[in-house]
């Protein structure tokens, strides 16, 4: 690069270098009147400049570059907007691992169920539609609705998940409890409450939850609730406190019973076998 006895333009020559090594000459580009196009949407990558008194070719994006540029910046702001919706969502980092893409296939129909509840969760929320997943440890509904989790999330969908028992606690001796409930049924576009009834319910923790599902009806806004409890189970009607929840979720989710073999049973057994041949060697 030549230098004049003029350090303004000098410097401003420069910043041109610069621009012109970060856009540099590919192929199928080509040169027509003095001024470098793109091949491939045929627009400048160059413009004449006057700069210090003196004409210079200043590099400039090309349309197709504006396009692909503007492509990643929209895509990093959306992929920055669903990490932080996650990070509202999961108090464990590792839940964000339970999605689609790592599915295991061992129950496709359940898998098919939940990715056309992604697909339609516009029409499903609009009529405040949820899904109740029932059935026998292991079996997978947990991870179930948390693919639905992630992926309404990647949608940009708000979401919270969580257990009963951590919604209980929240509630537990709580003098905002009403505010507290008016968020779950109000805040998010999807509420996932998992493990309604693993353990003992109390008759408050049940009418806690019921306060919760009913705000949510109100709001006209979906749920998934995930379960271990049998269809008997649930409406059983000894169980007065139970069967006027789950009827109430009958009236806003779809049941969906999930059957199959236990699966941290079978992952117990390989890896139980993985190791003990690590002890053995």
């Amino acid at each position: 690069m030549q230098y004049s006895d003029n350090p303004f333009a000098d410097t401003l020559s420069k910043i041109a270098q610069a621009a012109k090594e970060a856009n540099p000459r590919e192929a199928g580009d080509y040169t027509q009147g003095g001024i470098l196009y793109c091949g491939k949407c045929h627009t400048p990558k160059e413009t004449a400049v006057t700069l210090g008194g003196r004409e210079t070719k200043v590099s400039c994006m090309c349309k197709c570059r504006e396009e692909r540029e503007e492509a990643e910046r929209k895509k990093f702001l959306h992929d920055s907007r669903a990490e932080v919706l996650k990070d509202s969502a999961f108090s464990d980092k590792a839940l964000r691992n339970c999605n689609f893409e790592n599915d295991d296939g061992t129950n496709p129909e359940l898998t098919r169920k939940c990715r056309n509840y992604v697909e339609n969760f516009e029409r499903f929320s609009d009529s405040g539609k949820g899904l109740l997943f029932f059935g026998s440890c292991g079996t997978g509904k947990t991870y179930a609705a948390l693919e639905i989790a992630n992926a309404l999330m990647d949608k940009l969908y708000s979401v919270k998940f969580a257990t009963f028992a951590a919604i209980a606690n929240e509630l537990f001796d709580n003098p905002e409890k009403q505010g507290y409930i008016n968020r779950l049924a109000q805040d998010y576009d999807l509420l996932c409450i998992d493990d309604y009834a693993a353990e003992r319910n109390t008759p408050w923790m049940n009418e806690q939850l019921f306060a919760v599902i009913d705000a949510r009806c109100k709001a006209h806004k979906p749920l998934i609730v995930t379960t271990n409890l049998t269809r008997d189970e649930m409406f059983d009607r000894k169980n007065i406190d139970r069967y006027r929840i789950c009827s109430r979720l009958m009236e806003l989710c779809i049941a969906v019973e999930v059957n199959g073999k236990d699966r941290r049973i079978a992952d117990y057994i390989k890896n139980k076998a993985e190791f003990e041949d690590l002890l053995n060697q």
